[in-house]
């Protein structure tokens, strides 16, 4: 792993690789929601197992990108609201309309999450995932 250097405290520190942590994560929060990674196409499919698959199908989403996961993930379905609430109100309705989940599922994928933020991209060339920032706060 490489060393990343602080020039304000002139030191040194050894990353350590948490790609699996983040993956782990994400797959929790997805699997929340019905979906699992299928490594050969590099996408979230609907789970055969876990998940009504005609349920998927009426969503319109048999599958979800490693990016679009991921960006719900991040910002806990925030960039899905189309009219943000200034008052406090309750975001997670108006999600769960648009995206045809409920609210008990979204929140579930909001609780399951072991880290904050997952910084993970797939590479088409390479087919596997590569973590582009090992730098991460584990949720409390």
């Amino acid at each position: 792993m490489p060393i990343k250097y602080f020039r304000s405290t002139d030191t040194k520190l050894e990353l350590k690789d948490t790609t699996k942590l983040q993956k782990t994560s994400l797959d929790l929060f997805a699997q929340q929601l019905g979906y699992e990674w299928n490594n050969t196409f590099g996408k979230y499919i609907a789970g055969w197992s876990s998940f009504n698959v005609n349920n998927g199908i009426s969503r319109g989403m048999c599958y979800i990108s490693l990016s679009k996961i991921q960006l719900w993930y991040n910002s806990n379905f925030i960039v899905e609201v189309d009219d943000f609430p200034w008052h406090g109100e309750p975001v997670l309705p108006k999600i769960a309309e648009k995206l045809k989940f409920n609210v008990e599922e979204l929140q579930s994928a909001i609780d399951s999450k072991l880290v904050i933020t997952t910084h993970l991209q797939y590479s088409k060339k390479q087919n596997k995932l590569l973590c582009t920032n090992h730098q991460i706060k584990i949720k409390e």
